[in-house]
C-alpha cells in the first residue's frame, strides 16, 4: 500500500483530509469526523510503499478497518499500546 492508496482507504471509510497552512510543517491531517480522531501523514502523498505497521497504527488511531495486508500487525500494535498505558 502506498501513501496515495492509504489516503484513498481512509477517505473510503468516511475520513477527511486537511492540509495545514503553508507556513506549517509539510503534513496532511487524516481526520475521522465520527469520533474526532486524527493522525498526520507527511507529504508528499506519492507511490512510496508504506510499512504494514505504519498502516496498522494509522487505521487503529482513526478507528477504521485495517487493510488485509496489515492485519497481522494488530496484536503487536495492541501490545505496544498496552505497554504505553502501563508507563503512564
Amino acid at each position: 500500500m502506498t501513501k496515495a492508496d492509504l489516503c484513498d482507504w481512509v477517505i473510503a471509510h468516511g475520513c477527511t483530509t486537511e492540509l495545514l497552512p503553508e507556513f506549517k510543517a509539510r503534513v496532511i491531517y487524516l481526520v475521522n469526523p465520527k469520533n474526532d480522531c486524527e493522525v498526520w501523514l507527511d507529504l508528499p502523498i506519492d507511490n512510496k510503499p508504506m510499512r504494514a505497521n505504519t498502516v496498522c497504527k494509522i487505521c487503529s488511531d482513526l478507528q477504521i478497518p485495517i487493510p488485509t495486508f496489515a492485519k497481522y500487525m494488530k496484536p503487536i500494535d495492541d501490545e505496544i499500546r498496552n505497554d504505553d498505558k502501563e508507563v503512564d
